[in-house]
C-alpha cells in the first residue's frame, strides 16, 4: 500500500511532459553548467526521471533531509524501485527508463543488501517481486480512470468504454448488470461498474503472481505482471492504454498544455541552474544580487553542506520537481515580470 501511494511522488510539474521538458533544457542549455561532471552525473541531469526522483524524495530530500529522508522500511523502499538500474543508457535494460540517480546509489546498495535484491551488475539489480504488484495496480487503476476522464471530457463514448471492459466481467453477472446500466445516465455508468472491474483485475493479478511466484523470486521474469494475466484482462488494459494515448493524451487541449509546460520549465531552469552554479563556484556567495535572491528562494538549507556541484544541481532538481503545476506557472510568470503581485 505504501509503495502504491508513493509511486508518483517524484513526478515533476506537468507529469511526463515536465520530465521531457527538464531533459530538453539540460540537453540544449545545460552543457556550460554540467561539463565538468562525470558521465553518470551528466546523464542523471540530461535524462531526468520521475521514478529516480521518487526514490530521492523518499530517501534524501523530504522530512529528515540528507539524513534518511522519510525513513521508510527497507522492504517498502525495495518494492518502490520500479527500475533498479542507473541512468547511463548502455547499462539500461529499458532505454527510456531508470530508477537510480548516482546521488542515491549508496542507498540502493544498502536496500539491496538488507532485502536480498539480486545484483546483475555494478549499477543494476533485479526487481523486488512486489514491484510487479505495484506496477500492475498502477496500470489497472489508471487504465480505468483514464477512460472515465475521457468520457467526462466528451472524448469517449460509454459504448467505447463498455466494449473494452465487458469481457472482464463475469458471464453470470452481465445480463443483470446491463439491465441496471440501462436505467442510469452514461456519466454514472463507470462508477457503477468500477468495483466489479477492479475486483476482476485484482483476482487476475493475484492469480498470475502466484502462478509465477518462483520465477519472480528468482529474478527470471522479463516483462510485467499484466503480460502474465489471463487474455481478457491483458487485452482490456492494453486497449485502455491505447485509447488514452490516441484519444485523450493527443487531444489539442492536452497538447496546448504540454507546449506551455516546456516554456515554464525553461524559464525556471534558466534562472535557477545558473544561480546555483554561481553559488557553488563562488563558495556560497554569488556576486550578483539576483542570484543571491534565487538561492534564497531555493533555500540555503536545501543545498548540501560542502556538497559537490552535482549535488548542488540535484538540489535544484529537487526544488523544481517538487512544485505543483500551478506554482511552477506562477513562478515562471514572476521570473518574466508578467505575473500579478501575490500578497
Amino acid at each position: 500500500q505504501s509503495t502504491c501511494l508513493a509511486h508518483d511522488i517524484g513526478n515533476p510539474p506537468f507529469g511526463h511532459t515536465g520530465e521531457e521538458a527538464m531533459k530538453n533544457w539540460f540537453i540544449r542549455k545545460g552543457e556550460p553548467f554540467i561539463k565538468t561532471l562525470d558521465e553518470h552525473q551528466q546523464m542523471d541531469l540530461k535524462s531526468f526521471e520521475g521514478n529516480a526522483q521518487g526514490l530521492r524524495v523518499l530517501t534524501t530530500s523530504e522530512y529528515y533531509q540528507f539524513d534518511g529522508g522519510m525513513r521508510l522500511t527497507y522492504a517498502t523502499l525495495a518494492a518502490f524501485i520500479k527500475y533498479p538500474w542507473c541512468s547511463v543508457e548502455s547499462r539500461r535494460p529499458r532505454l527510456n527508463k531508470y530508477g537510480i540517480y548516482q546521488a542515491d546509489l549508496h542507498h540502493v546498495r544498502e536496500i539491496a543488501a538488507k532485502t536480498g535484491l539480486l545484483q546483475k551488475g555494478e549499477y543494476m539489480y533485479c526487481r523486488h517481486p512486489l514491484v510487479y504488484l505495484m506496477e500492475a495496480a498502477d496500470d489497472f487503476c489508471y487504465g480505468l480512470i483514464d477512460l472515465e476522464d475521457g468520457l467526462e471530457m466528451g472524448l469517449l463514448r460509454w459504448d467505447d468504454i463498455y466494449q473494452i471492459i465487458r469481457p472482464v466481467l463475469r458471464a453470470g453477472e452481465i445480463d443483470e448488470l446491463e439491465r441496471h446500466l440501462g436505467k442510469i445516465s452514461d456519466g454514472r455508468k463507470p462508477g457503477f461498474v468500477r468495483g466489479k472491474i477492479i475486483d476482476a483485475y485484482i483476482e487476475a493479478g493475484v492469480e498470475a503472481f502466484m502462478s509465477n511466484e518462483k520465477a519472480f523470486l528468482a529474478g527470471e521474469i522479463q516483462g510485467d505482471l499484466i503480460s502474465l494475466c489471463r487474455p481478457e484482462v491483458r487485452c482490456a488494459v492494453e486497449e485502455a492504454k491505447y485509447y488514452a494515448k490516441e484519444r485523450i493524451f493527443a487531444h489539442p487541449r492536452k497538447v496546448e498544455l504540454e507546449i506551455g509546460a516546456y516554456d515554464v520549465m525553461d524559464r525556471l531552469l534558466s534562472k535557477l541552474v545558473p544561480a546555483a552554479y554561481s553559488w557553488y563556484t563562488n563558495s556560497g556567495n554569488p556576486p550578483e544580487k539576483e542570484n543571491k535572491m534565487l538561492i534564497d528562494l531555493i533555500g540555503v538549507k536545501n543545498l548540501p553542506v560542502q556538497g559537490s556541484l552535482y549535488e548542488v544541481l540535484m538540489a535544484v532538481i529537487d526544488f523544481v520537481s517538487g512544485m505543483t503545476d500551478n506554482y511552477a506557472v506562477y513562478l515562471a510568470k514572476q521570473f518574466s515580470g508578467m505575473s500579478e503581485v501575490r500578497y
